[in-house]
């Protein structure tokens, strides 16, 4: 007003205020020579950046102005008479309150520009990091097939997926909260991603992808899928989500509006892998390929308006679109962030390091990492840490064995001298099969080559082991290997794709394992080791069946069913697995057999370690009401082994604070990249 110009130029309202933010504004005095210098320097005082640099009430300015221009008797009364003090006063005051009111004005038709450019725009301080603790007694649930880490698109709240009380659930911390809140309705969810607004997550669970509100409420059932599965999916600005069901849609991503209705295939492509990530148009989307042939692994760009697809980067990893244009992935175990133009869809640039030895997984893709619109980026920071230990019935420990690591998947050797395990290689998150030898005390690698191997079960005579292998050459099989072997990657009775062992009959007979099917879920097959090796199946229901277990004398298989509507652990005969017995009353997984078949041990819902005698005979089947033991201390779901007499436990117990505190948030990441 008393220069006729703006004090803050920009082309739009975002680079007007950020020149409010930054700038000064010219000197009145070269707009308007008849400024006084003294009237000046109120506006300037009337204009500091900060808040305690400036006028504290009308008032005071009132007084100001007064002082610089005489206003009172020089300029607003020319007649030469003195108003009284009561005029002056009311006059100094409404010229202040008028000042004041169009400066309040002018901030009130701002706000909504500086709230849009706050959500928007990287904070202007440096980089912050702060690690984010998990509630008592929870477990982040890691899945190298699903993303359970998500940061909202304004920074404020993460949400992931946790484990407590043998319930797995979505949690959502507010940054500025000192803990994280369970929210009710996401009872076994995966996956968890934001709307673009912030208001609502979507997951799934059941079977199905939902939706709730972020703040609480009821799940809303958005569509169905196949069956219960792994899957992951991103929300669009128009209302679309697309989604990967990983097992039983291999190469499909679909689209639903997120109102809900029936799901309709978008996209068909054998390679596609399940990560998908909404670029900020809402019309083009991230997603990755793996393939037999590796050349053709990547992040590509797609687009729910053609077919029309875009390699950017040769690696295999999820990858996000960040403000204000970087592409995130991983490669080698480092995250890594590459300037990206979303408009022109293009890499440039080298890509810079962001965070080093990342969790990764090299046979999905799989890294936990989110980032918001305004420069907050949430990352795992390690993936677990845990300890052989020995424990008596009463749950006291009774020895250690070798040192802490990244271990899983424990089996006792027949004898009960060995023990073999999975080790995982920090730089591929891949698994390697290590035997220790408790006599010795040593540990000898028992796989070789760059498959991923799990789920080892020893053959009765202790002289094999069976085991899964994935993605060695491009095939998933179980495979069967001689101790001996100290060269070879084992033999493979057939092309079994996703199943893993779970038990070897004493006799040597048959091997049985679990597999996933699209229309029946999880289901239990057994592998003839004699004859034409050909595979049968056991238990095949809608539900999901596995960890299944021969007893000693191979007549009877415990094994978990959901049937009920949770896991629960039954009995039924090898050869008449129509009729069942359950033996859990409130909730079972991981059973296991004492050496005489008298005792049946498995884990409760809350881990509890719980024990049932049994009696049986040619076609009876008896078994007492269960009796706990003691609670397990461990990361991994059935991760224990029990010794021939059933009086000691070899448990896979975490370290302690290894857990508790998985994920690091970063404030302003951008700023430490080096240009």
């Amino acid at each position: 007003m008393l220069s006729g110009k703006r004090a803050f130029k920009g082309e739009s309202a975002v680079e007007a205020l950020n020149a409010i933010l930054k700038e000064d504004p010219p000197d009145l005095s070269t707009t308007n020579s008849m400024i006084a210098p003294a009237l000046e320097r109120v506006v300037r005082h009337c204009m500091e950046k900060s808040p305690e640099e400036r006028f504290q009430s009308a008032r005071d300015l009132a007084f100001a102005l007064e002082a610089v221009s005489g206003f009172s008797s020089s300029q607003a009364f020319t007649t030469g008479v003195v108003p009284p003090p009561s005029v002056r006063l009311k006059s100094r005051e409404r010229l202040a309150w008028i000042i004041a009111g169009v400066m309040l004005l002018g901030l009130l038709a701002a706000l909504p520009f500086a709230l849009s450019y706050f959500r928007r725009a990287p904070m202007e301080s440096g980089v912050v990091r702060f690690p984010v603790s998990l509630p008592e007694n929870a477990r982040f649930s890691s899945d190298v097939e699903s993303h359970n880490l998500s940061i909202s698109p304004d920074g404020r709240r993460l949400a992931f997926v946790a484990e407590a009380d043998g319930q797995k659930m979505v949690w959502v911390r507010s940054l500025d909260a000192l803990s994280a809140q369970a929210l009710p309705g996401t009872e076994e969810a995966i996956s968890p991603f934001w709307s673009p607004d912030g208001r609502y997550l979507a997951f799934f669970a059941e079977g199905k992808l939902k939706k709730i509100e972020a703040a609480g409420g009821s799940p809303q059932t958005v569509c169905n899928l196949s069956a219960e599965t792994d899957a992951v999916g991103t929300w669009g600005r128009d209302g679309t989500i697309l989604f990967v069901d990983a097992y039983n849609a291999e190469g499909k991503i679909y689209r639903v509006a997120a109102a809900g209705g029936a799901p309709t295939l978008l996209m068909k492509n054998d390679d596609i892998n399940n990560w998908l990530h909404f670029l900020p148009d809402g019309r083009h989307f991230l997603f990755s390929t793996n393939s037999e042939q590796n050349e053709r692994d990547g992040i590509y760009v797609g687009s729910i308006d053609s077919a029309e697809t875009k390699l950017l980067v040769q690696t295999f990893s999820r990858a996000e679109y960040a403000l204000p244009g970087y592409l995130l992935y991983v490669r080698d175990s480092t995250l890594l962030a590459q300037e990206f133009d979303a408009n022109n869809l293009r890499l440039t640039g080298e890509p810079f390091p962001v965070v080093e030895r990342q969790p990764y997984f090299d046979k999905t893709g799989w890294a936990e990492f989110s980032v918001s619109e305004n420069g907050v980026l949430a990352h795992m920071n390690n993936i677990w840490t845990t300890r052989l230990a020995w424990f008596d019935r009463g749950g006291r420990e009774m020895g250690q064995i070798g040192a802490a690591g990244e271990h899983y998947d424990l089996s006792l050797s027949p004898d009960g001298q060995k023990v073999a395990m999975v080790t995982t290689d920090r730089q591929t998150g891949s698994g390697d099969l290590w035997i220790h030898d408790l006599a010795r005390d040593t540990r000898t690698r028992f796989t070789v080559g760059s498959g991923d191997e799990s789920g080892p079960v020893w053959s009765p005579d202790g002289r094999r082991l069976s085991f899964f292998s994935c993605c060695e050459s491009g095939k998933s099989s179980l495979r069967i290997k001689d101790l001996s072997d100290t060269t070879s990657t084992g033999q493979s009775p057939f092309q079994s794709g996703f199943n893993g062992p779970s038990d070897w009959s004493s006799d040597g007979r048959f091997i049985i394992y679990s597999q996933n099917e699209p229309t029946t879920q999880q289901d239990v097959w057994v592998l003839p080791l004699s004859g034409e090796q050909k595979p049968f199946p056991f238990l095949q229901t809608q539900f999901d069946e596995k960890f299944a277990r021969f007893s000693p004398d191979g007549r009877w298989v415990a094994f978990m069913s959901n049937e009920s509507g949770r896991d629960e652990i039954y009995v039924t005969r090898f050869d008449q697995p129509s009729e069942k017995w359950r033996i859990s009353t409130a909730g079972g997984r991981s059973p296991r057999w004492r050496r005489d078949g008298k005792e049946l041990f498995y884990l409760a819902a809350d881990k509890k370690l719980m024990s049932v005698t049994v009696k049986s005979a040619a076609a009876m089947f008896e078994a007492s009401a269960p009796t706990a033991l003691f609670k397990i201390d461990s990361i991994f779901e059935g991760d224990y082994e029990v010794t021939a007499d059933g009086q000691r436990f070899l448990i896979n117990s975490s370290v302690a604070g290894a857990q508790s505190s998985p994920f690091t948030v970063v404030l302003n990441w951008t700023k430490d990249l080096k240009r």
